[in-house]
């Protein structure tokens, strides 16, 4: 009989486990805007026209949502270095962004500068939009949320196009 309660005990202890992380991996992924696309060297290349020059690249400098992390081969393609960098994070996977295709259902925070533009479609689980942070969506973007907190005077706008 006390076996039978140890086990029925253990059981239990079992299944709460399962239920705990079941749970716990059902909250959404939250990404948090980083603006980190700002025109910055990312690599120097000494020699790299056959001569005594260095060559300089560049990221891009934008504020698109769907700007993600990007790798290439650095200097005399050797090595992997990031040429383009997430507008997020942490940074999702590369060639990912919250709410597209790879990271749908997600929570996004939008905050200073308002200056996200947006678009291609996402989905999110939740977005909250901060004092001072804005979204511009273009005519070929769009939001379906759950859930939406705008504070302060952050807000949504018209990207045009």
């Amino acid at each position: 009989m006390k076996n039978r309660i140890h086990q029925i005990g253990s059981f239990a202890i079992l299944v709460g486990a399962i239920l705990m992380i079941t749970l716990s991996s059902l909250r959404a992924q939250t990404y948090t805007w980083a603006d980190n696309a700002q025109g910055q060297v990312y690599l120097a290349c000494p020699d790299c026209d056959g001569g005594t020059n260095t060559c300089y690249y560049y990221y891009p400098s934008n504020s698109l949502w769907y700007q993600s992390a990007q790798t290439n081969s650095g200097c005399n393609g050797l090595g992997t270095v990031m040429v383009e960098p997430s507008n997020w994070d942490p940074a999702p996977p590369l060639g990912i962004y919250p709410g597209g295709p790879g990271a749908v259902g997600v929570d996004v925070v939008l905050g200073p500068p308002a200056n996200t533009l947006l678009d291609e479609p996402v989905i999110l689980t939740s977005l909250t939009i901060e004092s001072n942070g804005g979204l511009a969506i273009f005519s070929a973007g769009g939001v379906t949320v759950s859930n939406l907190d705008i504070q302060g005077d952050g807000g949504i706008g018209n990207g045009g196009g």
